[in-house]
């Protein structure tokens, strides 16, 4: 069986990978009101404080420096 060229992996299964694979920080969905101050939808957070915003693709390179999406995952947003 051949393997998937790529593979999309859901922001709610990344997010998970991630918060079990990091000890402090946790990625979570700004929001709207949070979104719009920060001009972003995602944030890490850590000791309850924001360390850093971005968009999926934010979250995609953040996940992917926890090593828990492999080289043929990426980050799709649920629709």
């Amino acid at each position: 069986m051949p393997i998937e060229p790529f593979k999309p992996v859901t922001y709610s299964a990344a997010r998970r990978r991630f918060n079990r694979a990091s000890e402090h920080q946790r990625i979570c969905k700004l929001s709207p009101r949070g979104a719009n101050c920060l001009q972003a939808s995602y944030a890490i957070v850590e000791n309850n404080f924001i360390t850093a915003t971005g968009e999926i693709d934010t979250v995609e390179a953040w996940c992917r420096d926890e090593g828990v999406l492999g080289p043929h995952e990426f980050l799709k947003e649920a629709a």
